[in-house]
């Protein structure tokens, strides 16, 4: 035992002080080579998402503005005017003229004698004064007047200012004094999600997405409607070309550019595009892009099932309220039908994408079935040359053609009332294309098939 025991207590300790520094060096080296790394992929991470919306990224700061001095005040101590500010002068208010004053004298006078005696000078009579006389005429210019000199009282004071500034109160410049003008030539504009949309990103044209669709179809149409729809499993919506609308972002699908609506909800149009594909005619079963509408003319035309009424069969349409308000909402297609684990289905626009589903026979979301005939010409197998979609087709619905988006040779015609949100989307950012719209026949309702029931 004490041979044992002084074995033990002879062996080195796992964590010596050397082995702690080792392992210490060691996790700052990883630290560093990940810090390093993540610095080096940093730039490729940031250059992933760029903004497609053709503006500038910018946000005012003071740099953007030129302030310039409007204020007519000079800054300064102010200025109160004082003695020194006037200068008085003495004005000349006196009416008088300065003279020195005038007093007739004889020489402003001048003496006239006239002869006024009737009698001639003779030897008795000799003109003497009494003979004469004499008149003085005032002939000087002048009046006579008292003289004036100008004194004092001949003059007012008048003061005048001349210091040549105006009285005010002590001046600084304030904030009020100065003008901001934006000189940056630049629009604000902060980046959001709709600027990361590519609208010319994953566009389709026919050639593309009939490339997916299966070589050959039966003539069983519900066949033929699971087989187009198995082989759209696993496609998605767009995740870069998308529309930011009033409630979501909608990406950009297959069905909804063959249909005439790129970025609406896309479930219907998925179905509609199978129906389609499988070579189904909108006269056998119509079309749409709205579920509620769809389920109208189902009832219509008594091919829609209610949910608990009966059990549907594979290839027949789901539907699904999924708002709480009493609408339906959506809708898939039928594949597997389990008396016991519910029904299986295949859903477009499910989380953004093609992909299968299962649903419990007690589910609340469920609304009812639309249900597909059987193929009265079971014998005449559809191609895709008898799929042309831009000939004349006959249905009971408007129809909506696209002749192009952006760059590519898209033709088709679809069928179907568009929903609110996708007429908001569309308001918000015009899909790339030039609609026009026709109106179409009403057509008879294809043979209610029989149920299964349980």
């Amino acid at each position: 035992m004490d041979l044992s025991k002084r074995r033990q207590s002879n062996k080195p300790d796992r964590f010596t002080p050397k082995k702690r520094r080792r392992v210490l060096v060691r996790f700052l080296a990883c630290l560093v080579v990940f810090c390093t790394t993540y610095a080096l992929i940093l730039p490729a991470i940031t250059l992933e998402k760029q903004a497609n919306c053709g503006m500038e990224e910018h946000i005012h700061t003071d740099s953007c503005y030129t302030t310039e001095l409007t204020c007519p005040l000079a800054e300064g101590e102010g200025h109160t005017h004082t003695e020194d500010c006037y200068e008085t002068t003495m004005e000349l208010t006196c009416p008088l003229e300065e003279s020195e004053g005038h007093t007739h004298t004889e020489q402003c006078y001048e003496t006239e004698t006239t002869l006024t005696c009737p009698l001639e000078e003779d030897e008795n009579h000799t003109h003497g004064e009494e003979c004469y006389e004499t008149e003085t005429t005032l002939t000087c210019p002048l009046e006579e007047c008292e003289g004036h000199t100008h004194t004092e009282q001949c003059y007012t004071p008048v003061t005048e200012l001349t210091c040549g500034c105006e009285e005010s109160e002590k001046h600084f410049h304030t904030e009020s004094c100065y003008e901001r003008t934006l000189t940056c030539g630049k629009e604000e504009h902060t980046h959001t999600t709709a600027c990361y949309s590519n609208p010319d990103a994953d566009l389709e044209s026919r050639d593309i997405w009939e490339a997916t669709l299966p070589e050959k179809l039966t003539g069983v149409w519900a066949d033929d409607l699971l087989a187009v729809a198995e082989s759209q499993l696993g496609y998605a919506e767009s995740s870069r070309n998308f529309q930011v609308c009033a409630t979501a972002t909608k990406g950009y699908s297959r069905y909804g550019a063959w249909y005439g609506s790129p970025y609406g909800d896309w479930c219907a149009m998925f179905v509609s595009f199978c129906l389609h594909y499988a070579g189904i005619p909108r006269e056998a079963f119509p079309y749409e892009a709205n579920c509620e509408t769809w389920v109208n003319k189902l009832t219509a035309r008594k091919m829609f099932l209610p949910a608990g009424k009966g059990l549907p069969r594979p290839g027949d349409l789901i539907f699904f309220e999924n708002n709480h308000d009493d609408s339906p909402d959506h809708v898939g297609l039928v594949t597997e039908v389990d008396k016991q684990r519910g029904v299986y289905t295949i859903e477009g626009n499910s989380d953004d994408k093609v992909a299968h589903r299962h649903y419990d026979w007690d589910d609340e979301r469920l609304v009812g079935y639309g249900l597909l005939p059987e193929n009265p010409n079971p014998g005449k197998v559809a191609s895709l040359e008898d799929m042309v979609v831009d000939k004349e087709f006959t249905g009971e619905t408007e129809s909506l053609r696209m002749d192009s988006i952006n760059s590519t040779a898209v033709k088709y015609v679809a069928f179907g009332t568009l929903s609110a949100s996708t007429i908001v989307c569309m308001i918000l950012r015009p899909a790339p294309s030039l609609f026009a719209r026709r109106s179409m026949p009403v057509i008879s309702t294809a043979a209610r098939r029989p149920l299964a029931t349980s």
